[in-house]
């Protein structure tokens, strides 16, 4: 009588000795896809850049005035009413509008917030949370983020933190 000779089971997935073929394959393409996508947040024509840039750079020359006149709410107005899409003047603008907070006094503060439309608001608290990213004027941007949350409510924190960056970093 001869015996038999037993057959090994199939592998199991994820057992050792598998082909992990594709798995490589699944690894490579991923890492494919997310280079990509880094080329082409950062990959934009210069004309796009070079018109960024002077879109920035007309801002704060009509910013920087206002702030030294003393126009704090004017400055801080204009900085968060202007649309853009470009990461300079997106920058600039977070700039510009942090300075501009810094000026205006607490009761100012008040009446400013309780002027502002939604959109406002919903700008206002990016740019408190940028400026708080910094670390500079925190107690400042405290009571601006305490000021637009008693009008906007939770809301305008929660758009605040799931919407676009200023700075798009």
């Amino acid at each position: 009588m001869a015996t038999m000779a037993k057959k090994a089971p199939p592998p199991q997935p994820g057992a050792k000795g598998e082909d992990k073929k594709g798995d490589k394959s699944k690894d490579s393409k991923k890492k494919k896809d997310e280079s990509d996508e880094e080329v082409d947040a950062d990959d934009k024509p210069e004309e796009e850049n070079a018109a960024g840039v002077a879109e920035a750079n007309q801002l704060k020359s009509e910013i920087e005035p206002m702030l030294k006149s003393g126009a704090g709410v004017k400055a801080l107005t204009t900085a968060i009413d202007h649309k853009g899409q470009s990461v300079e003047l997106l920058r600039m603008q977070a700039a510009l509008a942090c300075q501009s907070m810094e000026t205006i006094k607490s009761d100012e503060i008040t009446k400013f917030v309780d002027q502002a439309t939604d959109e406002q608001l919903d700008v206002l608290m990016r740019v408190v949370y940028h400026g708080m990213s910094t670390g500079k004027n925190c107690p400042n941007l405290l009571i601006w983020h305490a000021k637009i949350t008693d009008k906007g409510g939770i809301g305008a924190i929660m758009r605040a933190m799931c919407g676009k960056s200023l700075t798009k970093e």
